[in-house]
């Protein structure tokens, strides 16, 4: 009995442990790589995303449904079906700033659109963006919206 409890104890603290790694890697993700939505972007037929990946900072359109697919594949000619997310225009490049925290800093766009953007409060699924200190906007992942990403069309 006492050898059970032990290897259950033992199995609870790396349990523990194994959590709070992944909680520690989480806070310390960068908000790249992740089609960003605006809040209520889940009620429109096409709606806009930005991406920084690479050094590049872009905006997507998501063919949410089969009208909204039918739109833009008249606007870019390219056969686009549900589920689809569309590139539409590079902003510019980017530089990522992280403050300690982990959840918050800052993304310097130099292109179409140059400005300092601040971003705060970034999890695995939201995160706030705040535009040269005066338009706030919180964003989500698609798939908190539960938009289901069936390809992505250059």
């Amino acid at each position: 009995m006492k050898k059970s409890l032990f290897y259950i104890f033992m199995a609870l603290v790396c349990a523990a442990y194994t959590l709070a790694g992944c909680k520690k890697d989480e806070a310390n993700k960068a908000p790249e790589g992740v089609f960003w939505f605006n809040e209520g972007a889940d009620t429109e037929e096409m709606p806009g995303a930005i991406m920084y990946k690479d050094g590049i900072s872009s905006v997507y359109a998501y063919a949410a449904t089969d009208e909204g697919a039918a739109a833009l594949a008249e606007e870019t000619g390219k056969p686009v079906k549900k589920g689809n997310m569309v590139y539409m225009i590079q902003l510019g490049t980017y530089t990522i700033t992280r403050n300690e925290d982990g959840t918050s800093g800052t993304i310097k766009v130099t292109g179409i659109e140059s400005g300092v953007i601040e971003y705060s409060q970034l999890t695995g699924d939201s995160i706030i963006l705040l535009f040269d200190g005066e338009n706030e906007m919180r964003c989500y992942t698609a798939e908190k919206f539960g938009f289901t990403i069936t390809g992505v069309l250059e």
